[in-house]
């Protein structure tokens, strides 16, 4: 995560918020030397229909949806930008009480989320990276903190559903993400070396999932051909960071789960090295416990969902 302090003008973002949807109550009756008149009379639709479940089956085996959430729990008008990915696409100016959603290339993405300060002018910006699940939405809640500062959460879809009951569509911001998300990445076989020593562009990295029994960091052989693929792709863009992710269900103290979570990612990372020979410094093992869940931790199938490790492919170091 990366949080920073930056200083911008008020006008930009004043500008930012009034992007939308206009709708001019216009007179036929009136000449057109009147039409700073009826300029005037123009109306904002700023909400559009309560929230209600989306349908994942829309989604392509490739696509993801986020729906972002802010809560009416102030009086305040805590408006709260998004943007999405390295490029710092927007997405919009989310107010109280409203959501916005978005469908966008499954795998990890970096959400972007931001505040302006009117007192003092600064902006302050916050930054977390996601691995988004295929044909599946993940719920992110955005806020402000006691000190004013933007955050965001990850919130379970059982317990972000009622948040949402009362929530309506954000529609006067128009989002600028586009996904193009048909491009699949080769893992069959490693470039050579000619190719290797050319910088490659990564498109849609890829993510690499293996799942634990109850209680355990211990790797089942059936994911052998999982852990190979890994480590081949790996090879393959030799100048690519790479993020090892461990993650459990609810069940058992959290301070467990965290070292638990830690465990399967060193026991992931651990593999690749003395196994496959992957260098160790291009490999970071990161424990989130039960605090990133992808699926229901009320049924079987959905904890077993949600003790992972996932392996994110950065992309690559100039």
């Amino acid at each position: 995560m990366d949080s920073k302090n930056v200083l911008l003008s008020a006008t930009f973002f004043l500008a930012l918020s009034l992007v939308g949807c206009q709708t001019v109550k216009s007179d036929p009756m009136l000449p057109a030397s009147d039409a700073s008149q009826q300029v005037k009379q123009a109306t904002w639709k700023t909400k559009g229909e309560t929230f209600n479940l989306p349908d994942n089956g829309a989604l392509t085996s490739k696509e993801s949806r986020i729906v972002f959430f802010q809560q009416a729990d102030t009086e305040d008008a805590n408006a709260i930008n998004i943007s999405i990915g390295t490029d710092n696409v927007f997405q919009t100016t989310l107010q109280n009480g409203q959501y916005s959603d978005v469908v966008i290339c499954s795998g990890p993405q970096i959400i972007h989320v931001g505040n302006l300060n009117q007192q003092s002018g600064e902006v302050l910006t916050h930054s977390e990276s996601y691995q988004f699940t295929p044909q599946a939405t993940t719920y992110l809640q955005v806020a402000l903190s006691t000190a004013g500062n933007p955050v965001i959460r990850q919130i379970a879809a059982d317990k972000a559903l009622p948040l949402l009951s009362q929530s309506t569509r954000q529609i006067h911001q128009i989002s600028r993400v586009l996904s193009d998300c048909n491009a699949t990445p080769e893992l069959q076989q490693p470039l050579d070396t000619a190719q290797a020593d050319q910088k490659t562009e990564i498109k849609n990295p890829p993510q690499f999932n293996i799942l634990f029994d109850f209680d355990s960091a211990d790797i089942n052989k059936n994911h052998a051909a999982t852990l190979a693929g890994m480590a081949n792709f790996i090879k393959s863009y030799p100048r690519a960071a790479i993020t090892v992710e461990g993650h459990t269900d609810n069940k058992g103290p959290e301070s467990y789960n965290l070292k638990l979570s830690q465990s399967r990612a060193d026991t992931v990372k651990h593999i690749l090295v003395d196994q496959y020979d992957i260098e160790a410094t291009r490999l970071s093992a990161i424990g989130y416990g039960e605090a990133m869940p992808i699926d229901t931790n009320d049924t079987k199938q959905g904890r077993q969902n949600n003790r992972r490790v996932v392996a994110i492919v950065n992309k690559e170091n100039n």
